[in-house]
C-alpha cells in the first residue's frame, strides 16, 4: 500500500527550514542615534527662492504637468543642479539602473557643495542596495533612511515571506509617497518612482505615471509630509543595515558616479 507523507510533518520542516535560513541571514544593528531633523524654511534665501519671486506672488503656488518621462528626470537632475541648501528625497523604488545612477550622481554632487540631502526609500526592493545605500550614508552632507525594514537582511523570498506573515500588521505598511523637494521652493511629486521604466527609458517597458511640478506655498505642504515621514518611529537610519561602507568605498563610489554622469550626457 502506497503511504503519502504527512502534511503537518511537511509543514513543520518547512517551518524549520525558514528559520534555519532566517538564523544564517545577517540582520539589523540596533542603532538608537536618530537625529529629529526638519525642511529648511521657505522664507530662508536661496536662488530659486529669488528666481520664483518674479513669477509666483507671495502666498500663492505654481504648477507645472510632467508628461513626457525625459521631461520628468530632466526635471530633478536640474533642480538637484541648482539646489543650494536642501534636498528631500521620497521614493516607494529607487532602481540602480541608468537613471537611478544619473540621480545618485546629481544628489553626490550637489552634496559635494553642500546641499544637505536627506534620502527616505521603503525597504521593499533594497536587499540588493543596501551596500550602495550605506556608501552614500557616509557622506557627511547625506544621510539615508529606510521605511519599515525587515529585521532580517535576505534576498530570500522565503525568508521575507516569513517575515511579512510573523509581522504582517507593521511590515504590511509600505511607503508609496513620491517627493523630489529642493530648497523648500520648488517640488515634484506623482506617480514615477526612480527606475528607467519611470522616464522613457527602458527597452522594453514604460509605465505611464504622471508627475507635477509645483512651486510657492505649497511646497511647504510637501515638505512637512516628508518630516513627518523622515522622523516617525518606522525610518531607521542606513547605518542599521549590516553592511561596512566606508570613506574609500565612497571616494569610489563617487568616482564612478561621475564617469557614468558625463558618458550620460550626450545620450537620449
Amino acid at each position: 500500500m502506497r503511504t503519502w507523507p504527512d502534511p503537518s510533518g511537511l509543514a513543520r520542516i518547512g517551518l524549520a527550514a525558514l528559520l534555519a535560513l532566517s538564523g544564517c541571514a545577517p540582520s539589523l544593528k540596533n542603532v538608537t542615534e536618530r537625529p529629529h531633523t526638519r525642511a529648511t524654511s521657505n522664507h530662508a534665501d536661496s536662488p530659486l527662492k529669488d528666481h520664483l519671486a518674479s513669477h509666483i506672488p507671495s502666498g500663492q503656488s505654481g504648477f507645472h504637468l510632467l508628461q513626457g518621462g525625459h521631461a520628468a528626470l530632466a526635471a530633478r537632475l536640474a533642480l538637484a543642479q541648482r539646489a543650494t541648501r536642501t534636498l528631500d528625497v521620497q521614493y516607494y523604488l529607487f532602481h540602480n539602473d541608468t537613471t537611478g545612477k544619473m540621480v545618485a550622481a546629481t544628489l553626490l554632487a550637489a552634496a559635494e557643495r553642500g546641499v544637505r540631502v536627506r534620502l527616505l526609500i521603503d525597504d521593499i526592493d533594497t536587499a540588493d542596495k543596501e551596500l550602495r545605500l550605506a556608501t552614500l550614508n557616509t557622506h557627511p552632507n547625506i544621510e539615508v533612511r529606510l521605511f519599515n525594514p525587515f529585521h532580517t537582511r535576505s534576498t530570500s523570498l522565503f525568508v521575507k515571506g516569513w517575515q511579512a506573515l510573523r509581522d504582517r500588521v507593521r511590515l504590511n505598511r509600505r511607503m508609496h509617497n513620491k517627493v523630489f523637494i529642493a530648497d523648500n521652493q520648488i517640488g515634484i511629486t506623482g506617480g514615477r518612482n526612480i527606475g528607467d521604466e519611470y522616464f522613457d527609458a527602458h527597452h522594453d517597458l514604460a509605465f505611464v505615471d504622471l508627475d507635477v511640478i509645483a512651486a510657492g506655498t505649497i511646497v511647504d505642504s510637501l515638505s512637512k509630509s516628508f518630516d513627518q515621514y523622515w522622523n516617525s518611529i518606522a525610518a531607521v537610519p542606513a547605518s542599521a543595515l549590516p553592511v561596512d561602507a566606508g570613506d574609500i568605498r565612497l571616494q569610489r563610489a563617487a568616482q564612478f558616479l561621475q564617469q557614468f554622469r558625463a558618458q550620460q550626457m550626450d545620450s537620449d
